[in-house]
């Protein structure tokens, strides 16, 4: 006989045992009457087959046999399915069937590393087509336990985005033959992430901690808020830059991101080219905003210093291509190509944070910090959100709100309206 079983989330499962082996799936169903339903028909195809009624597929496997069962034994042509294949094996075969380009390589590592995380937690030798909705949701209970960056518990978003990447890997062995049916994360209950905070100021920044009662955790979370709120606070963190900058790249590299917004990955791959002085803008080289297309481009128009800035450093540049780009010899490189070369990533992580540490501009954690404080400042200023969205690029709705506060001619222009409507009515007699 087979059970139902009805998990937290009020999704129904069955469990029973044929032909030696043991069946734990997914109805896929919050109904206990469709439960029931399929429960009697799963009951009644076993009994024909035990009868002899029905026939199984030659050589069947538990998948097949589960589908078979499920649809009341009307397969009945024997199904031509590969071999089970394991979360590992199939990860690996994601990765090797990706063309060089179709990804970028940051998108590779990330999505390893939610593999890696995958494969931990459901086992890299479980075949994929025994990984339902249940065993996907104690995926996500276990990674909700697990700590994260700085100690903090795994963020729902974190969660999300290895859930969108196992249905990667699904969609590809589906379309392979390796699983059939819908992938088990259409079922599962994810938790709800907290919105983050709105971009605030430093002195806001400083008088939240004042009050008390914030965890070193928390005051780094408050942090991660800041903006720049306007040029002159923008304009004392480059002079202390180019006060103590150890290298002369370092200057405008942090220059060209205060007045583009740029992030870190755009400016790496800038070349020279793109600083149009004469014409006053700056081409920025985007992958994110289209993903039918590897490289695309959007303009910024130049602000003054950036323009004084890159000038000045254009007349030192060591040669190449690349705009921020530096001698060979002074940083150590894996590339084999002769001549100077552009910053990698961690790299250029690592001499943001040399440039500031020790300094009360410390708190300002990465390249990000700067391309908020441009959007920021630009919608404090009324600069429309479509030229933001435009120079900014990819802008999300999510983006958008932690700034929308800050829209003073938007705000000032309801109030009034409000304001008219109000005074525009008949004053009662008093």
């Amino acid at each position: 006989m087979a059970n139902l079983v009805q998990n937290r989330s009020g999704l129904f499962s069955i469990r029973f045992r044929f032909d030696n082996k043991r069946f734990n799936r997914s109805l896929e169903t919050t109904s206990e009457k469709e439960a029931k339903e399929e429960k009697a028909r799963i009951e009644k195809t076993i009994r024909l087959i035990n009868e002899g009624e029905k026939d199984l597929p030659d050589k069947a496997t538990p998948e097949q046999i589960w589908a078979f069962l499920r649809s009341g034994g009307k397969r009945t042509g024997k199904v031509t399915l590969a071999a089970a294949i394991s979360l590992e094996d199939v990860a690996k075969e994601y990765f090797d069937s990706l063309p060089e380009g179709a990804k970028e390589e940051s998108s590779l590592k990330t999505e390893g590393t939610h593999v890696k995380n995958l494969k931990r937690h459901l086992g890299a030798s479980t075949p994929l087509y025994e990984l339902n909705v249940q065993r996907v949701q104690g995926y996500v209970s276990k990674r909700q336990a697990d700590t994260g960056l700085r100690g903090k518990y795994v963020q729902a978003d974190t969660i999300k985005k290895e859930l969108q990447t196992f249905r990667q890997l699904w969609d590809f062995a589906a379309a392979r033959c390796h699983v059939s049916g819908k992938c088990p994360v259409e079922g599962v209950k994810l938790p709800k992430p907290n919105e983050k905070l709105p971009f605030k100021t430093w002195e806001e920044i400083e008088a939240v901690i004042k009050r008390g009662g914030y965890s070193e955790q928390e005051q780094g979370e408050l942090w991660d808020c800041l903006f720049l709120r306007d040029e002159a606070e923008i304009e004392k963190l480059l002079d202390h830059v180019r006060c103590t900058a150890a290298h002369p790249f370092i200057y405008p590299l942090f220059a060209f991101a205060a007045y583009t917004g740029a992030r870190r990955s755009e400016i790496i791959r800038s070349e020279v080219a793109d600083f149009h002085l004469d014409e006053n803008y700056v081409l920025i080289r985007e992958k994110k905003r289209r993903t039918d297309a590897r490289l695309s481009y959007r303009d910024v128009s130049l602000h003054p210093r950036l323009k004084d800035v890159m000038a000045a450093w254009l007349k030192q540049h060591p040669g190449g291509r690349y705009t921020i780009s530096v001698p060979p010899g002074m940083i150590r490189s894996k590339s084999k190509a002769d001549g100077p070369q552009p910053l990698t990533p961690s790299q250029a992580r690592s001499h943001f944070e040399q440039a500031l540490d020790g300094s009360k501009w410390g708190v300002v954690r990465g390249f990000h910090v700067l391309r908020h404080s441009f959007a920021s400042n630009l919608a404090r200023k009324g600069v429309h959100q479509s030229i933001i969205d435009r120079w900014l690029g990819h802008q999300t709705e999510e983006m958008r709100r932690r700034y929308r506060h800050l829209f003073p001619e938007e705000k000032r222009q309801a109030m009034e309206a409000m304001s008219r409507a109000a005074y525009s009515a008949e004053s009662p007699d008093c």
